[in-house]
């Protein structure tokens, strides 16, 4: 986990003039697997190699989401990553999703793992974060006095009521 986070490091785009998008994707692939992996791990004292074997694309997926939820916070702190933009983002993600959900089922679709219910709140997941994401594109066109009203807002709201709190509404300069 600590050589794949040290990988992040070429997403600085100081360090990262030959880096291309193929090496983005498989830092991407790489800090997702190994993050579940190790958030499984510590949920499941009894996890395997055979689990983890399952989860490569889940998490994959998992830290393209993060990515696409990041994407302006990265940019104002010159990070890159292989989302170009929101729409083509948005699109990948559910393709990504998609790849994932075979998988994840050759492993948990079993009684024990009430499959369907965590399934569902993946695919809840996925729309509120792809919501969010086109909420904040919304936003991004308004006058900057508006999205700072919206962004104020909202930052009291999540304070007063903290499991609302979805994704970042943000502006680039």
């Amino acid at each position: 986990m600590l050589s794949t986070q040290g990988l992040s490091t070429i997403q600085n785009s100081n360090y990262s003039r030959n880096t291309t998008v193929t090496d983005l994707d498989k830092i991407t692939m790489l800090k997702g697997y190994h993050s579940v992996c190790l958030y499984f791990s510590i949920a499941n004292p009894m996890f395997t190699k055979e689990e983890s074997a399952h989860l490569v694309t889940f998490g994959y997926y998992m830290q393209y989401m993060d990515d696409l939820e990041d994407f302006y916070e990265d940019k104002l702190e010159n990070r890159i990553s292989s989302i170009i933009s929101i729409d083509e983002g948005i699109t990948e993600a559910s393709r990504l999703l998609i790849e994932a959900q075979p998988d994840l089922a050759q492993f948990y679709d079993r009684e024990e793992y009430e499959y369907d219910f965590v399934w569902d709140k993946v695919l809840f997941y996925h729309k509120a974060i792809i919501f969010a994401c086109k909420a904040r594109e919304k936003t991004r066109l308004l006058p900057k006095f508006l999205q700072k009203w919206i962004i104020t807002t909202k930052e009291w709201t999540c304070r007063a009521i903290p499991f609302i709190y979805v994704a970042p509404v943000d502006w680039v300069d």
